[in-house]
């Protein structure tokens, strides 16, 4: 009876709850706006209430990608830094190059005037005691020595030029100047001569030298004497003073061989 009885009371409550209408569930509450505070325009907070973030986990290669930024970003910056290095280097650099390059202009340019002064100097210097040396040699009487007379050749032909040298150093009567000496060049079978002067080559030397051509017919305007085929010639020069003593004549001679074409 009793276990009837109870599920007559289900079966009644069922039903009475079937038929008792669904309550809709009450609206959202709205927030009371403070038209004074900063909480114009939004809503109460729930006080009491727990807000659950979902907490959303980044990918692993967002931190490699993180890490690759810095990573370019400091050697962008290293870089700058190292190129402002090496340009105020590079500058420094050329500023000692030019630098450098005007003190060596300055020491060549020393160097040059200095050179010019002592070979001022040592011109100079010479000329001093060449002058001491033939005021020394004036001053002093010349010793005689034998004089020597030569030509350059032994044969010659007619229409060439003979060349004279007379060495006698007591004829270097003044060493300041180029001293002068004569000679006679005959020709033995034509019965001809002529005088040419001889002329020292270099002051104070001693050594006179002079030229004659050889010629068809003598002229002495030309310094010319007139040969021909196998004839001989001869100079002559007159020492005046010798180391024996008396003046002599010392003489050289050649041939004339052939017509110069």
């Amino acid at each position: 009876m009793d276990n009837k009885a109870s599920d007559d009371e289900l079966e009644i409550g069922e039903s009475v709850q079937r038929d008792i209408p669904e309550i809709a569930s009450p609206p959202p509450e709205i927030g009371v706006f403070d038209i004074y505070g900063d909480n114009r325009g939004k809503p109460p907070s729930r006080e009491g209430k727990e807000e659950k973030v979902e907490e959303v986990s980044k990918p692993p290669y967002i931190y490699m990608v993180y890490g690759l930024i810095i990573v370019i970003i400091a050697l962008c910056i290293s870089t700058g830094f190292l190129y402002s290095e090496v340009k105020e280097s590079q500058y420094i650099i050329n500023e000692l190059n030019a630098t450098n390059n005007q003190r060596i202009q300055r020491i060549e340019a020393i160097n040059n005037e200095l050179g010019y002064k002592i070979n001022e100097l040592n011109r100079t210097f010479d000329q001093r005691i060449e002058k001491i040396s033939q005021d020394i040699a004036l001053q002093q009487p010349l010793q005689p020595t034998n004089g020597v007379i030569e030509l350059d050749k032994k044969r010659y032909s007619i229409g060439e030029r003979a060349n004279v040298i007379v060495k006698d150093a007591d004829m270097n009567t003044n060493t300041s100047e180029r001293n002068v000496v004569s000679v006679i060049v005959k020709n033995i079978k034509e019965e001809q001569q002529i005088a040419i002067n001889l002329v020292e080559i270099t002051e104070n030397s001693g050594v006179f030298t002079g030229k004659f051509i050889l010629m068809k017919k003598t002229d002495e305007g030309v310094s010319g004497i007139g040969v021909n085929i196998n004839d001989t010639i001869i100079a002559v020069y007159y020492d005046q003073k010798t180391a024996d003593g008396p003046p002599c004549d010392v003489v050289t001679s050649a041939n004339v061989t052939e017509v110069k074409i």
